[in-house]
């Protein structure tokens, strides 16, 4: 491992940043860490623009559960966090506008539907009792409710409405429930409705039936429930069309706070200057040349690399300061690399144990089960 010290400048941070989680070459240090008296990045300058991101994050990933879209990954997906959060921020609006505007109009529609079907299947309960319904329209002087209640509980009704004067009609009776008409003065209208509401009475809107007879209303009912069905569909298509439309917008949206993220986490363990970003980390001597061209690359050479070995630093030679492993085996080997982990991670000058792990396990698990079911 080598010891890296990259000076790069404030403009150049995200494309750095980039380099860095695109490569995973690089294990960053914290600089409060290395150098406590350094300063880094203010909370001003990185925190808000974090909670942003985050939130952000937590909407679209919302989106994506609402809408059952699966992830799509886009390793080539790039923002500057600090110069595109107003543009995310009103992609995401407005893809939120438009699909809870159709959702919402569809629920609403769903709602109306039921209502309607349920008024209809009031009203079919009730034909029979149509003659007496209609003939409520001559007592237009006095306070009418229509509706169920627990056979059982109509003494209990009549006993509580006994100081006033009340006119209480039974219909028709389905199973336990009996459907009533009560009459009373206009006086006595609100002791009438509590005493229903305590007694549960189910009110139900009778409706004109000076023009139209009961079965005329229901099938009238019944279009309009129709009617608020084929609304309902056509924006469920309208809405599926949307989503379509706006899958991989998302799809991009949400990579790219996903990297934001990444960048602005790793931009809280920078140094900071004046001008300038000092990056601390450790890099796999053998990649050191590849990261190197990459950050000069995306920096159009404006950036200084300092390096230092890691036999050469005192702290690692006296055994204060650890550093990162890298694990480099073979495909086939690399299953039994988390068998070692069971056991702890090894120092950096040690030895890697995994293949003789490998080698052993398989010989110690064929000498257990020697046959070929379980060899």
């Amino acid at each position: 491992m080598v010891k890296v010290a990259l000076q790069i400048l404030h403009s150049d941070s995200a494309k750095v940043t980039h380099v860095i989680a695109k490569q995973g070459l690089l294990h960053l240090l914290d600089y409060q860490k290395v150098s406590p008296s350094s300063e880094g990045i203010s909370n001003e300058d990185a925190q808000e623009l974090l909670s942003h991101y985050a939130a952000l994050d937590q909407e679209l990933k919302g989106l994506f559960a609402n809408l059952s879209i699966g992830r799509t990954l886009y390793k080539d997906a790039t923002i500057e966090p600090a110069k595109e959060i107003h543009a995310v921020e009103d992609a995401v609006r407005r893809i939120q506008k438009n699909l809870s505007s159709t959702s919402e109009q569809i629920t609403k529609l769903d709602t109306q539907r039921q209502e309607k079907r349920s008024q209809a299947t009031v009203y079919r309960s009730i034909a029979d009792a149509a003659p007496e319904l209609r003939s409520l329209r001559n007592f237009s002087y006095f306070y009418k409710a229509v509706g169920f209640i627990a056979t059982k509980d109509i003494p209990r009704l009549e006993a509580s409405l006994s100081s006033i004067h009340l006119m209480l009609i039974p219909l028709i009776a389905i199973e336990r429930r009996t459907l009533i008409v009560a009459l009373c003065s206009q006086k006595d209208h609100d002791a009438l409705d509590r005493a229903l509401k305590s007694s549960y009475v189910e009110l139900i809107d009778v409706p004109d039936l000076s023009e139209k007879s009961l079965e005329e209303v229901i099938q009238l009912v019944e279009q309009e429930s129709q009617q608020l069905e084929t609304q309902k569909d056509a924006l469920s298509r309208e809405l599926k069309e949307t989503k379509k439309d706006v899958v991989q917008e998302l799809q991009v949206l949400r990579e790219k706070v996903s990297v934001a993220l990444v960048i602005l986490k790793s931009q809280m363990l920078y140094a900071k200057g004046a001008r300038t970003y000092v990056i601390q980390g450790w890099v796999p001597k053998n990649k050191i040349e590849q990261f190197q061209h990459e950050v000069l690359l995306v920096t159009d050479g404006r950036a200084r690399m300092d390096l230092i070995d890691a036999a050469m630093i005192e702290e690692v030679r006296q055994g204060k300061m650890k550093i990162p492993i890298l694990f480099n085996n073979p495909y086939l080997i690399r299953p039994f690399e988390s068998l070692v982990f069971n056991y702890g991670t090894q120092d950096y000058r040690e030895i890697d144990p995994t293949p003789i792990m490998a080698i052993s396990f398989l010989l110690m698990f064929g000498m257990m089960f020697g046959d070929v079911g379980h060899g």
